[in-house]
């Protein structure tokens, strides 16, 4: 009688739960535990973190094909090189512990080191202290190392965000964090191939390019958003990216479906998270609405969504590897961002011209989080006008400005107030804040060019006209000087222009001034036509601008 009731119960539990209709769920399971078969005989086999054993049989010793599914697909993919230590998300709900238990069946053969971790959002009060303790007891009976951590989402959520993102976002540092602390380099979720459809359709709706229509990948570098700090929730504010550490998604080619009968077939039992049945959420909406209508069409519109992914996210990489070759050849890195050629950027066809500008920021940025289409597209339209100077503002205080010397993609210098230093003289003089140095010599008029003067990194000047000591400051406004081999004056700002001195640059020109503040020299650029050499100099000041060495940086 026992082994017949047992046999039942292992057959009809998931229809059990896949046929209760809505809000029967609501009222019924919302919070509980989901028991796919149990019975007083119930023991826990050292593979599995609940199997129920058949009429006192051990379990099926074949394969389950879902174990060769994740086998493959890591291995073809490159994901969890063995040895390593893995962070295992788990929720408690059936995907997670689906990929919780396929990973304890596949790791002694990798000698993978498994280690769970569960946050707590405390978003659904006593339900989510019982996802935890439920976790934790899973974690327990399987003999694996667990951290639960939990986080107060409602108190970090930021204007305009929802619970769901904020509570994404904090997942994601606490996740890092525990990463860290086991010494992982792997953060392994339980995706699956529905939730890349639902990725996709998401992307699609809200207009976005060929990066947001590939989905989820496989594997992906994490990335953390700036600026949540939440020190009463314990929550460390760390900077994207974290390229220490890899997101890996072995499910996107398993449905839902696939692992719920993964968890009957095993004898797993599961937690029901009661906020996903509300459509509030826009995931939710298409899970519950627009994907079951679509399917009366298109039965399975999930699959090829999630295909589709696959599919565009091969052109991506592709379009990714070939822009940032073209970067390599045409590019070059500054201290403020990354600079690259105009005429051969315009030159491109419309899709690499979007890669490009897409692998520039990352390389200024360190990720592209935030950059949508319409940044990208904004950008193109301000480069294929061709004026100089104008900007497009891009995420983060990042800039795209097409300047005499080609595009520029970096952040907008901050005006740092500047303490003007006195120049050594005779000697070489530091100037740390904008990594250069000056030297200045007193020398004797024979042997130099009278002509007029060199231009650019050396000024040659007339120093009895030269009272009281020199010092060193930045542009000020309404600064004015004469330019060597002009007669008249002549604004700052209109002479940078005018020789092509990019935008982002101009308050970091180094400017030697009088006493009473008149500029003598333009450093790297010009020197003051009224302080020329004459042939009735009898001293000359020989300055000379040079890069500072990195070690005398601060």
């Amino acid at each position: 009688m026992t082994t017949r009731f047992l046999s039942i119960g292992l057959r009809i539990a998931p229809l059990l739960v896949r046929t209760i209709p809505t809000h029967q769920t609501q009222h019924n399971i919302r919070g509980m535990v989901v028991h796919l078969g149990y019975h007083e005989s119930m023991q826990k086999n050292e593979n599995t973190l609940e199997v129920v054993t058949k009429a006192g049989r051990d379990p099926d010793p074949t394969p389950d094909p879902l174990l060769e599914t994740i086998n493959s697909t890591i291995a073809s993919h490159g994901l969890l090189p063995p040895g390593s230590t893995l962070v295992v998300a788990v929720s408690g709900g059936a995907d997670s512990i689906a990929l919780l238990d396929a990973l304890r069946q596949l790791a002694p053969a990798q000698r993978w080191q498994l280690h769970v971790a569960h946050v707590n959002h405390r978003l659904r009060g006593a339900e989510s202290d019982a996802d935890a303790d439920f976790v934790a007891q899973c974690a327990a009976r399987a003999g694996l190392p667990c951290t639960v951590d939990s986080i107060d989402v409602a108190r970090a959520q930021q204007d305009h965000a929802s619970p769901e993102n904020t509570a994404r976002r904090l997942r994601y540092r606490q996740l890092a964090d525990i990463a860290r602390k086991v010494g992982a380099r792997y953060i392994v979720l339980a995706h699956h191939e529905d939730d890349q459809a639902e990725t996709v359709l998401l992307h699609l709706l809200r207009g976005s390019g060929l990066a947001g229509l590939a989905g989820m990948r496989y594997a992906s570098p994490l990335l953390l958003d700036e600026g949540m700090t939440d020190t009463a929730s314990g929550i460390q504010d760390y900077k994207p990216p974290d390229s220490t550490i890899t997101l890996v998604r072995p499910l996107l080619n398993v449905s839902r479906a696939d692992l719920r009968a993964y968890c009957a077939r095993r004898g797993l039992s599961y937690r029901e998270d009661s906020s996903n049945e509300t459509t509030t959420p826009q995931r939710n909406w298409l899970r519950h609405e627009v994907l079951p209508l679509l399917e009366t069409r298109y039965p399975a519109v999930a699959r090829a969504l999630a295909r589709a992914a696959h599919v565009l996210a091969a052109d991506h990489a592709y379009l990714t590897a070939t822009a940032e070759d073209w970067l390599d050849r045409h590019a070059q890195q500054c201290a403020d961002g990354v600079l690259f050629a105009h005429a051969e950027w315009r030159a491109l066809p419309l899709a690499l011209q979007t890669a490009v500008l897409r692998c520039a920021v990352c390389r200024v940025a360190g990720h592209t989080q935030g950059l949508e289409h319409a940044h990208v597209a904004d950008a193109r339209k301000t480069l294929q006008a061709g004026t100089t100077g104008v900007a497009s503002a891009l995420p983060d205080g990042l800039l795209c400005r097409a300047e005499h010397d080609g595009v520029w993609i970096g952040y907008a210098p901050a005006r740092e107030p500047f303490a003007p230093v006195a120049l050594c003289l005779p000697g070489r003089t530091a100037i740390a804040p904008l990594a250069c140095s000056i030297s200045a010599v007193l020398v004797e008029p024979q042997g130099v060019d009278f002509c007029a003067g060199t231009p650019g990194n050396d000024a040659w000047l007339d120093a009895g006209l030269l009272a009281g000591p020199l010092r060193v400051r930045t542009r000020l406004p309404g600064d004015r000087f004469t330019p060597l081999g002009m007669t008249g004056e002549k604004k700052l700002q209109d002479f940078m222009v005018d020789a092509h001195v990019p935008a982002r640059l101009r308050d970091r020109v180094p400017l030697v001034v009088t006493e009473d503040d008149a500029i003598v020299w333009v450093a790297g650029h010009r020197s003051d036509a009224r302080y020329r050499i004459t042939e009735s100099t009898r001293q000359v000041l020989h300055l000379r601008l040079e890069v500072l060495p990195a070690e005398d940086l601060p």
